[in-house]
């Protein structure tokens, strides 16, 4: 029969994990509150990105305790943290300016084909050659 101690750290876990999953969230919508210039908005956003990826390192760990659907449903709300961080940051980011794309023009011919009309020109140049006569 399990003990209550086997029991409590799931329990614990959870009560840590939701606490940083609010704080998290809190964080992230403060973003846009944030001044740009200085860069405290990115340096905020990289505190957020850090403080994810620790949390990410605190359900690996406890893997040896939680049960595994538990660990897929942290690892998920994991997931959903960064996608959201990583939207508001798109969304507060600066828009491209408009410029345009430098292309290479595609040659005429390409490479092989141009080594292969070089070497039936040079085939029809020699002597005794049929075509040499055109």
């Amino acid at each position: 029969m399990a003990s209550s101690g086997q029991h409590a750290l799931p329990q614990r876990f959870f009560s840590f994990f939701q606490h940083e999953i609010t704080e998290l969230q809190a964080q992230i919508d403060r973003l846009a509150d944030l001044p740009t210039i200085g860069g405290e908005r990115s340096d905020a956003a990289e505190h957020c990105l850090a403080a994810i990826s620790r949390l990410s390192t605190e359900v690996k760990e406890a893997s040896s305790y939680l049960p595994p659907y538990d660990q897929r449903t942290y690892s998920a709300a994991i997931k959903a943290l960064q996608e959201k961080l990583q939207e508001t940051k798109a969304a507060f980011a600066p828009k491209p300016k408009f410029s345009f794309k430098a292309r290479k023009s595609p040659s005429a011919i390409s490479l092989s084909d141009a080594a292969e009309l070089a070497a039936q020109k040079r085939k029809a140049a020699l002597p005794g050659s049929h075509h040499a006569a055109q």
